[in-house]
């Protein structure tokens, strides 16, 4: 039993070395990806100069299509009645192409606003969490964020609250170490106090149960830390992949736009629509996956799952294959 703490006790520390420069490191990348998410792309010069540029283009091409209707109505009088292909129908879908090349820089704005202040007013947050750091920097929600995901796997058991470690109150040391990481980013003293034990009272056999008054599950604090900066990395490259997407989007929006004159139901213009709604809606079901992530986390802490000494390692796999389905 003696070796068993022992070893355990070696584990924590190092674990708590590693959790003291990955949690800080979750903090900088949950930073970086929102800010990432704040770039604005829609208001620059060159964009709207080349859109600008690509709509006379096509403009001109437009010009050819509509003499091009003309003649064929003329050479075949009975087209012109068609409920497809009819002078009713291009001249409905005409004004459509003009109104959409001429508001789709307004809309691309509008979506670009609208995101902003999804991201500033924390509204996933409030949805996902039922709270919200409002009027908080994104460096210092990032730093909370840390924090609420540490908080998880290290806290003091409810036994010791009143408990001294290391000659300090075991609440004080953990409750220290969570609000410096959410105020500043850095853990200070996460090795202390974790090696100290007390005795338990268990009901079902009537005997004491020696355990530690900071309870801290050092392994999978450390692995889920290591896995959620890896897919917060991931997260922000394809967020600077949305970013590239969405000025391509925008910049040959008139291609497709135009491409509605075409009698395909399935065309190229509905095709672009839908790959601008899905890499737009990307940011928030990313963000959401994010707090999903800490909800879930929360929930399988405070759950028993009965399976007595194997618990532990069944929890470390689902937190693992959460994060892997996020």
């Amino acid at each position: 039993m003696q070796l068993l703490f022992s070893v355990t006790e070696s584990l924590n520390e190092l674990c708590a070395w590693i959790c003291g420069i990955v949690y800080q490191f979750i903090a900088k990348i949950y930073e970086l990806f929102f800010k990432i998410a704040s770039v604005n792309i829609l208001d620059e010069e060159a964009i709207n100069g080349i859109y600008s540029r690509i709509t006379m283009v096509l403009t001109i091409i437009m010009t050819f299509y509509i003499i091009f209707e003309l003649v064929k109505y003329i050479i075949e009088p009975e087209k012109i009645t068609d409920k497809e292909s009819g002078a009713g129908k291009i001249a409905t879908k005409l004004v459509i192409v003009i109104v959409l090349i001429a508001f789709v820089p307004k809309i691309f704005t509008a979506a670009t606003i609208v995101q902003k202040r999804i991201i500033d007013n924390d509204i996933i947050s409030k949805i996902v969490l039922g709270t919200s750091q409002e009027n908080v920097s994104i460096g210092k929600q990032g730093r909370i964020f840390s924090a609420n995901v540490l908080s998880v796997f290290y806290y003091t058991e409810p036994a010791a609250n009143n408990e001294q470690c290391d000659g300090m109150s075991c609440r004080n040391i953990v409750n220290a170490n969570l609000t410096q990481l959410s105020e500043h980013g850095t853990i200070p003293f996460m090795n202390r106090g974790l090696t100290e034990t007390m005795n338990k009272d268990i009901n079902e056999d009537g005997v004491d149960e020696e355990i530690y008054k900071i309870h801290f599950d050092g392994f999978i604090a450390a692995a889920v830390g290591i896995f959620m900066v890896y897919i917060l990395i991931l997260y922000c490259v394809d967020l600077g992949k949305r970013w590239v997407q969405m000025i391509y989007l925008q910049i040959i929006s008139p291609i497709p736009i135009i491409g509605y004159l075409s009698p395909k139901k399935d065309g190229v213009f509905q095709k672009w629509c839908k790959q601008c709604l899905t890499t737009y809606l990307d940011l928030f079901i990313r963000i959401v996956l994010i707090y999903f992530v800490l909800v879930i986390c929360r929930i399988l802490t405070n759950a028993d799952l009965g399976f007595g000494e194997d618990s532990g390692w069944v929890y470390v796999f689902l937190v693992l294959g959460l994060l892997m389905f996020a």
